[in-house]
């Protein structure tokens, strides 16, 4: 249960991928055309690891992260703090060169506007009621732009926007 990073390289190691396309259960929205973007990206630049969430410009819950199979394996066997076990990529994030570090090369790929006050994930009974909304109002397939700016546009549909981004990565460094 604690150990998030273990059961991804296992499932990576059986399927013997090359790489590792990362959206997270709670985020029902990802947009596939923003998707596909990281993907290409990854794919173009042969770097190690390329994500949108190096600099949170994207809502939260438009976040993805594509890495190489050798990257999450090295992270697998280097990775020791318990943050870094429970939430799969804080260790390879930070020994990326964007963020100083040696270990990995990365693209960070950023919106043209900060979008990062913007929330639609599910982690809380009212993020489920705030997608309900946004569901019942627009479908699953707009992209994460339409989503925005109806959520923008109707603040008063949404009070699940002060939630503070990935508090459960927080919880975990400071209980280390």
């Amino acid at each position: 249960e604690n150990d998030v990073l273990d059961r991804y390289y296992s499932a990576a190691k059986k399927y013997q991928c090359d790489y590792v396309v990362r959206i997270t259960g709670d985020c029902p929205l990802v947009d596939p055309n923003l998707l596909d973007q990281l993907i290409d990206l990854a794919l173009n630049t042969d770097a190690d690891y390329c994500s949108n969430v190096f600099y949170e410009s994207f809502p939260d819950g438009q976040d993805i992260e594509v890495f190489k199979y050798n990257v999450l394996r090295k992270a697998w066997k280097e990775a020791k703090l318990s943050s870094e076990r429970e939430h799969v990529t804080p260790y390879i994030i930070k020994n990326t060169d964007v963020k100083g570090g040696g270990l990995f090369t990365a693209q960070a790929y950023e919106s043209d506007s900060d979008y990062s006050n913007v929330r639609m994930t599910v982690d809380t009974l009212s993020d489920f009621n705030a997608m309900r909304t946004l569901i019942n109002n627009l479908g699953v397939n707009e992209s994460w732009d339409v989503y925005t700016s109806f959520i923008l546009k109707n603040p008063e549909n949404f009070f699940n926007q002060e939630i503070v981004r990935n508090l459960g990565y927080l919880k975990s460094l400071k209980n280390e």
